[in-house]
């Protein structure tokens, strides 16, 4: 069972006048190359960041040679409307945490400017997770329920009228994410888990510690340290791997030894500035 994760960059099919130059529609060409790449990934289920729309979703669904039968995109708190979708070859249940509030390390909560004109007046109110974390969850019958959580954690770039830093509001995104996985961790010790998504930093960050501290091992990773590669997902800038697929130990145990891989081509390129990524799982879906 191939697990994968991309972020699709600005997946919009047509304009959202609401978002105005946030929300263009994609070209035809990029398109064609996202559905191509998805095509090429061979994934039963893809954990996908930055879909605008149910619309835009089934556009590149039926685009597909084989299309999934399942899919889901959960609106976020996204305010550039780029929400965390679901594409599978299973049936699955689906949960939001979007109600996550943010705290600072001292469990104050975090108050931030909703507008430019609210930062003129200096009313700030408090702020939930900026897009979500979402939970799938398949029953796969006698093999038990394999959970996947798809993240999309806050960049770097920033408004110059905000009032808190994006490093800061992407710690308590951390803090978060990681106190309901350790939850669900704990609460269904034996039961795989995946956690994947766009992370928005390098693992070696400070504002991403409280994920790694987290029971979830990173394949990727240890696959990259054997072979003294440091290549990019985020293909515009060299060495940055910011996507990815991390297991618990019940997931690493059903892990296909060597199956991590980042599928980095010139379509992919023109697809998304991301590459996607995935994993292998010893689940028999026939």
């Amino acid at each position: 069972m191939r697990i994968a994760s991309y972020n699709v960059q600005n997946l919009f099919t047509e304009p959202d006048a609401a978002l105005q130059e946030r929300a263009v529609a994609k070209p035809d060409k990029a398109l064609k190359a996202l559905a191509g790449t998805l095509d090429g990934l061979s994934a039963d289920v893809v954990l996908l960041q930055e879909v605008g729309s149910t619309a835009a979703l089934e556009q590149v669904n039926a685009r597909l040679i084989s299309p999934y039968p399942f899919s889901a995109v959960v609106e976020s708190n996204s305010e550039r409307g780029i929400h965390l979708a679901t594409l599978s070859r299973e049936p699955f249940e689906l949960r939001s945490h979007r109600e996550l509030s943010l705290h600072d390390d001292s469990g104050v909560q975090l108050l931030e400017y909703g507008s430019e004109a609210a930062a003129a007046l200096q009313q700030a109110t408090s702020i939930r997770i900026q897009r979500d974390l979402l939970r799938i969850e398949l029953d796969l019958a006698d093999q038990g329920v394999l959970t996947l959580f798809n993240v999309h954690l806050k960049s770097k770039t920033n408004r110059s009228w905000r009032r808190l830093a994006a490093d800061d509001v992407r710690s308590a995104e951390a803090r978060q994410i990681a106190g309901v996985v350790g939850d669900y961790l704990d609460e269904h010790p034996h039961r795989p888990v995946l956690l994947g998504g766009d992370f928005n930093d390098l693992r070696s960050s400070d504002s991403l510690q409280p994920i790694f501290a987290l029971p979830l091992s990173d394949p990727m990773g240890e696959q990259l340290a054997r072979t003294g590669r440091n290549p990019s997902t985020y293909w515009p800038k060299r060495r940055m791997r910011l996507d990815f697929l991390l297991l618990s130990e019940a997931a690493k145990r059903r892990m296909v030894p060597g199956s991590a891989l980042i599928h980095a081509d010139q379509r992919a390129k023109r697809a998304s500035d991301h590459y996607p990524i995935s994993v292998e799982l010893s689940f028999d879906l026939s």
